[in-house]
């Protein structure tokens, strides 16, 4: 049984989703990983979490809302860092943590933005309520309802 917790610190097995997510030529939770230890990101202030997901004891993913880094608007919220291990996948792991992350974000912020590159995380984005944007260098998506 897959279960989502909210991540206060940062796990001693967090470094398994950094070697995967680098195996499969993404940095972001390498890069996530710098900023919590370095502390400049550590999902701490008003409206920021990330949560862990995990199969027994087993860590499976996570994913995370800062206030967005890309804008000076604290009302502007940002999906960072979802990512699921690959042999989770296509079990709604992802999908039960964003909308989480949709639930906070609709009562923290008023725009919820990310970015990716990928064209099925576009999809999956797009299948849960965010839109495709071309006018802004620092975000492809926007939840389009708030």
């Amino acid at each position: 049984m897959i279960e989502i917790k909210l991540m206060k610190e940062l796990p001693l097995d967090f470094d398994l989703l950094v070697s995967e997510s680098k195996a499969e030529g993404f940095g972001m939770m390498e890069k996530m990983k710098i900023h919590w230890l370095d502390g400049s990101n550590r999902f701490g202030k008003p409206g920021e979490i990330y949560l862990i997901a995990r199969d027994g004891e087993e860590i499976v993913g996570g994913g995370g809302l800062n206030i967005d880094p890309y804008t000076d608007e604290a009302s502007i919220g940002r999906v960072r860092h979802l990512y699921i291990r690959k042999r989770f996948r296509r079990k709604g792991i992802a999908k039960e943590i964003l909308l989480v992350l949709i639930k906070k974000g609709v009562e923290s912020f008023s725009i919820l933005r990310l970015r990716t590159e990928n064209p099925e995380a576009c999809r999956f984005y797009e299948s849960l309520g965010f839109d495709c944007v071309d006018d802004d260098e620092f975000a492809t998506h926007k939840y389009k309802s708030l």
